[in-house]
């Protein structure tokens, strides 16, 4: 009977705790699709260590970050000119700017979960001061690759119409 009760006052525990830990986190699904390397599935915000920011991008297909050399990932941060572009040169990088001097702001940190996603983590302070929410969309871009012979440039969004609402 002493095992069970500690089996029900641990489960109790996860289940109590678990919600709050995914507290802030928000998917949005791709509705279109581009049949690109970098087509978009879905798109999440929440918050990372402290008051860092965090912006998730996940694909359909699982890609390699060398891939991305010709292409990009933009997080855009509508009302504050700020987007965040993330590349491939010699290795993954993200810069925030400026979107309306095109000056460095700072390089957030940049990391892949998984083979189908790319997040960035980032200092709430970058956005703005004493802001309590803001909107964002993302935006993938691939570009004709010389060498791979690709047809095409295709461009994915996520929402494909209107704006996500992030809740400090």
């Amino acid at each position: 009977m002493g095992r069970r009760r500690s089996f029900i006052a641990v489960a109790t525990a996860v289940l109590l705790v678990a919600p709050a830990a995914s507290a802030g986190t928000r998917w949005v699904e791709d509705a279109g699709d581009t049949r690109g390397l970098l087509d978009a599935r879905a798109v999440a915000h929440g918050h990372g260590e402290g008051k860092r920011l965090k912006h998730t991008l996940t694909t359909f297909r699982r890609w390699r970050s060398r891939e991305m050399r010709c292409g990009a990932i933009r997080f855009r941060f509508h009302g504050l000119n700020r987007d965040l572009i993330v590349a491939y040169r010699k290795g993954l990088l993200a810069i925030m700017l400026n979107s309306r001097t095109r000056e460095s702001i700072g390089a957030p940190e940049v990391y892949r979960p998984t083979k189908r996603r790319v997040a960035v983590v980032f200092p709430r302070r970058w956005l703005r001061r004493g802001i309590d929410r803001y909107e964002w969309s993302a935006r993938t871009i691939r570009h004709r690759c010389p060498d791979r012979g690709e047809p095409k440039v295709f461009r994915d969004r996520v929402p494909d119409e209107g704006r996500i609402v992030h809740r400090l």
